[in-house]
């Protein structure tokens, strides 16, 4: 297999709630995402971890490309540390209309709100961003109603 520096065309990189994958193979993507708001109870300690779950959509076509391909997912939070996280992919294109379509199903505990980065890259190079606003607002105490007659 001839192996060559070009880079697939990317079609899709997005964030949705969740992929399905229909009997004749084709995707849909359902509730594409960009920002997640979560109301947490009044009582929550200062420091809670939200648990965010979602999915990752990356197509791409060859294209010009051929050979094997490490497809990568990386998250950076809204101070710029790179989270711990990555998930990898093996890919081969063999011929320019091959696509390569990737699922990844995220689940995240995060605890800082802001803007998220899910960062795809293609053997080490950056080849699309996602960003995810995180919205965190605690529920406001209801006053103790009291019955007057």
């Amino acid at each position: 297999m001839t192996q060559n520096k070009d880079m697939p065309r990317v079609f899709v990189a997005a964030l949705c709630e969740s992929v399905l994958e229909e009997k004749d193979k084709v995707l849909s993507a359902i509730r594409f995402i960009d920002r997640i708001e979560a109301v947490l109870p009044s009582d929550a300690p200062e420091e809670v971890i939200v648990p965010i779950k979602l999915a990752a959509l990356v197509m791409m076509k060859a294209g010009p490309a051929r050979g094997k391909r490490l497809l990568s997912l990386g998250v950076t939070d809204p101070h710029g540390n790179v989270l711990p996280i990555t998930a990898e992919f093996p890919l081969v294109f063999t011929e320019e209309q091959q696509g390569a379509n990737t699922v990844i199903r995220i689940v995240l505990g995060v605890k800082t709100p802001g803007i998220y980065f899910f960062n795809v890259t293609l053997d080490g190079e950056l080849i699309a961003q996602m960003p995810l606003d995180l919205v965190l607002t605690r529920e406001t105490e209801k006053p103790e109603q009291t019955n007057q007659t």
